[in-house]
């Protein structure tokens, strides 16, 4: 599925679908774009029925130009973080603070919390 396939399906999903740029770079004929789109799910998203949910999901999307024109797209959005606002998939789990610390928690694909302050210290 290319992406104007791809853009027509989400619009058919979340028809009141709003996009906002929060940052472009360009680096020789590339343009990087930093983007959140929000919308309501009011028709089928690919095996899921209609929710009724509002979701806000990010992405980004570099665009390689030949002249004035866009000759290669590749675009990456957290599909993961969008299930579970659809209720598709189990949300993350709740985390504990660190105690006032600074913290940095990974969730595995377990769903297992992982603090980095707990991790062995290198003996290098």
């Amino acid at each position: 599925m290319g992406l104007e396939e791809t853009l027509a399906g989400l619009r058919t999903a979340f028809p009141d679908m709003r996009w906002s740029v929060h940052e472009q770079m360009a680096e020789d004929s590339r343009v990087l774009t930093r983007f959140i789109w929000e919308g309501t799910q009011r028709g089928n998203f690919p095996g899921i029925p209609p929710s009724h949910r509002a979701v806000r999901m990010w992405g980004m999307v570099i665009d390689q130009f030949e002249g004035p024109k866009v000759k290669s797209t590749r675009i990456i959005m957290d599909t993961l973080g969008l299930l579970q606002q659809l209720g598709a998939l189990p949300g993350a789990p709740e985390v504990a603070p660190c105690n006032g610390a600074p913290c940095c928690y990974f969730l595995d694909s377990f769903q297992r919390r992982w603090d980095i302050h707990q991790w062995p210290k290198s003996s290098a």
